[in-house]
């Protein structure tokens, strides 16, 4: 990956690969859900409830359903599934912290207003 390559590119796009893409893609979106692209992580779950709330990881359905206890029935992933690791899921929680940019690099984001100035180490 390229220096300048985005912090979404580098580090958040691969967890989705890794742990939500094969069941929220563009071939499968179990719960009407996609998470592989901008737009469609700009949407909602069938909750009607944010799949992304830009400076808000709680109100965002990409981090709070990791969060949930396994037995819940809107853990994500299911629990059968590989788990991120709870460094995986800081990145994503300080990428959505951050104000969720898709373009920008680590570098920008901690230049920016965010008062969380280093990302997580993976």
């Amino acid at each position: 990956m390229p220096v300048d390559a985005s912090f979404f590119a580098v580090s958040v796009h691969p967890i989705l690969d890794t742990y939500c893409i094969d069941c929220h893609g563009e071939e499968k979106q179990k719960g009407d859900i996609r998470l592989d692209s901008q737009e469609a992580l700009g949407g909602v779950n069938e909750n009607d409830d944010p799949i992304l709330t830009v400076g808000n990881p709680e109100d965002s359905g990409l981090y709070s359903s990791m969060l949930l206890p396994d037995d819940d029935d809107y853990h994500m992933p299911p629990p059968k599934k590989p788990q991120p690791s709870a460094e995986e899921i800081e990145l994503i929680k300080w990428w959505i912290e951050s104000g969720a940019d898709f373009e920008k690099t680590a570098d920008e984001l901690k230049l920016s207003d965010n008062p969380k100035a280093a990302p997580p180490s993976p």
